[in-house]
């Protein structure tokens, strides 16, 4: 399985208009560090899976050359997250867009899909598990304000996992259904803040003993320190995305 993360920004994506904090000044004068909200590419031979919607998803389509899906998830209904989904009214194709089936007929209607007969809603059911090709994919729920959907793709030999939005603490039930993955991706979107619907980057470090696996973050906001600076405070305990890693 390869992963491509399209977008690894927070909800505000950087630099953030009308912001002129140390961090989004930094990110106008180098443009490699801009980050578009949260979206990553899951492939697994011919089969590719898109996670998240976030309002960037046009412009990130075009930039990747994406031309091809199987199918789309979405882990909640945050702005964020989802915002993008009317762009595949456009798609050259119907496309498979699975959430949470308690939320389809909230969004049909919030975002006037019913014009849009490409875009066709997938109702995921709580802790039950769908087949694309050859991948498994698993749903699972987190603490996010009430709840969001996890994800986890595998092809047999491999699991990652997507935590997405998650509070803290996390938990023990959570942090045993991810020890054994591979990879485990997790949105932090605050260094040190505290904030019972999200994690942050230094809660974060503190569970990496407990892992067997890779801990990717993603979903980096301007209220962390720079890339240069946060890798040095990370070291070899995560990876820190940035946008186009694969």
């Amino acid at each position: 399985m390869k992963i491509r993360f399209l977008g690894t920004g927070a909800g505000e994506g950087i630099p953030v208009i009308g912001c002129n904090c140390s961090h989004c000044i930094y990110a106008k004068k180098h443009p490699e560090v801009r980050r578009d909200r949260t979206a990553f590419i899951i492939e697994e031979k011919k089969t590719k899976l898109l996670v998240e919607t976030p309002p960037d998803i046009r412009e990130i389509i075009l930039r990747y050359d994406i031309t091809d899906l199987d199918a789309v998830f979405i882990s909640h209904t945050d702005y964020d997250h989802i915002a993008g989904i009317y762009e595949f009214k456009y798609w050259k194709e119907p496309v498979d867009i699975y959430l949470g089936s308690e939320w389809i007929e909230k969004i049909y209607e919030c975002y006037n899909l019913k014009r849009a007969p490409k875009v066709k809603l997938k109702g995921l059911k709580k802790n039950k598990f769908i087949n694309i090709e050859n991948l498994r994919i698993d749903n699972f729920i987190v603490p996010h304000r009430s709840y969001s959907y996890a994800f986890s793709f595998s092809n047999g030999e491999k699991e990652i996992v997507y935590l997405g939005d998650c509070g803290w603490p996390i938990p023990e039930n959570v942090i045993k259904r991810i020890n054994s993955a591979d990879i485990i991706i997790i949105n932090t979107p605050f260094y040190d803040r505290e904030d019972s619907a999200h994690t942050n980057i230094l809660q974060v470090l503190k569970i990496t003993e407990k892992l067997k696996g890779k801990l990717l973050l993603t979903h980096i906001s301007h209220h962390s320190p720079t890339p240069d600076k946060l890798k040095k405070i990370i070291g070899n305990r995560a990876i820190l995305t940035n946008d186009g890693l694969e």
